[in-house]
């Protein structure tokens, strides 16, 4: 993985994950423009719902593999501005209250919106994503292999 897609698919999101609220998926992925971008998103949706980073609000939260799957389907802006815009914005999601008080911090993300993350930061994502099992070592994770 790149440090762009580092930066832009991990590090903003867990940014946003990191303040009390609830928040659209389109905000932490506005950029989606490909499949593979598409692709790349649902990944980290997927590790940041697995390793207790991040949690669905209402009816995703009742079936989370629900949400999962309209996110994949949903037609990508080019194809159908409406339809994956309303799938994007529909979803809203939040940081875990552990996260949020603790895990964001011993990560070394830092509260501050522009304070650079510790060096350290995406070694220990990395660490907390391997002990769920869904490490960047197994590139793609969504959907979930049994």
């Amino acid at each position: 993985m790149t440090d762009l897609d580092f930066a832009a698919y991990y590090v903003e999101p867990l940014r946003l994950l990191r303040c009390d609220e609830y928040w659209d998926l389109y905000s932490f992925f506005p950029h989606e423009a490909s499949l593979e971008d598409r692709q790349k998103s649902l990944n980290a949706l997927y590790r940041f719902y697995v390793s207790g980073i991040m949690h669905f609000k209402e009816l995703a939260k009742e079936d989370p593999m629900g949400a999962f799957e309209l996110l994949e389907k949903a037609p990508l802006a080019k194809i159908d501005e409406g339809k994956y815009f309303d799938a994007w914005l529909a979803i809203l999601v939040k940081g875990s209250k552990e996260f949020i008080n603790s895990e964001a911090s011993a990560l070394g993300l830092p509260l501050e919106k522009e304070a650079p993350h510790a060096p350290n930061f995406r070694e220990n994502l990395e660490a907390l994503f391997q002990k769920h099992g869904v490490g960047f070592e197994k590139g793609s994770v969504y959907p979930p292999q049994n």
